[in-house]
């Protein structure tokens, strides 16, 4: 129960800290830092370590293999990931202003 619980508020940290970021770009690249860079970064380094412990533990023989498999579906996600915020955060798609 724990973990699911601590699972969700890491959830709730990352999509908080995408959601928070629409608001921060209109203000400064400061708070662009804070909200994208230490909130979503918080939430998703705290969500890292329960795959990694159940993987391991449904495969205690393989360690190596699944901690990796893993890792390389976390370091996948912005792949992913960076098609849906552009869709929330900046829909149309618009190039920087040239003065930043």
């Amino acid at each position: 129960m724990c973990r699911i619980y601590s699972s969700n508020n890491n959830k709730l940290s990352i999509s908080l800290g995408i959601a928070v970021t629409y608001w921060s770009i209109q203000h400064s690249c400061a708070a662009i830092i804070i909200t994208y860079g230490l909130v979503d970064t918080l939430g998703f380094v705290c969500c890292f370590g329960h795959p990694v412990v159940t993987a391991i533990e449904w495969f205690p023989t393989k360690k190596g293999l699944v901690t990796g498999i893993v890792a390389s579906g976390f370091a996948l996600t912005p792949l992913f990931m960076n098609s849906v915020q552009t869709f929330f955060v900046n829909p149309s798609n618009l190039q920087p202003a040239c003065d930043g």
